[in-house]
């Protein structure tokens, strides 16, 4: 497992980004041969658990790539204890639509989030980030 200061310049990567928390509170990523399996890893995209997140651009919200990786799914975070706490808000297949749609939603977006998102491929699906 490597540590990566940058997920978004992985999500353009041949294989999945994987996200996992470590005791320090920092990221841990590591990069799968096979996407589908590792994204599987987790059944539901709307859970704390997914593996594909890409960024948390503010507080209560996060970008991750879906199930198919054939877009990137902005989501807000319900309030409460739900089991998958996660809904989404918006889906792109650019990063153009994908900044756009977190300014519009976000406000002002973290600093690393957006040197993250900046990093993205231009689309994501055949030719972007599989």
């Amino acid at each position: 497992m490597r540590e990566y200061g940058n997920p978004g310049a992985l999500a353009g990567a041949s294989g999945a980004v994987c996200r996992h928390a470590t005791a320090a509170g920092t990221a841990q990523l590591t990069e799968s041969n096979s996407p589908r399996q590792s994204i599987g890893a987790c059944e539901h995209e709307t859970a704390d658990a997914w593996v594909a997140i890409i960024a948390y651009p503010a507080s209560g919200w996060r970008v991750i790539i879906c199930r198919n990786e054939l877009q990137w799914i902005l989501q807000r975070r319900k309030n409460g204890g739900a089991e998958r706490p996660w809904r989404a808000v918006g889906y792109c297949q650019t990063r153009k639509a994908l900044v756009r749609l977190c300014a519009a939603f976000c406000g002002r977006l973290d600093p690393s989030a957006t040197g993250i998102l900046a990093s993205l491929p231009e689309t994501i699906g055949k030719g972007g980030a599989r």
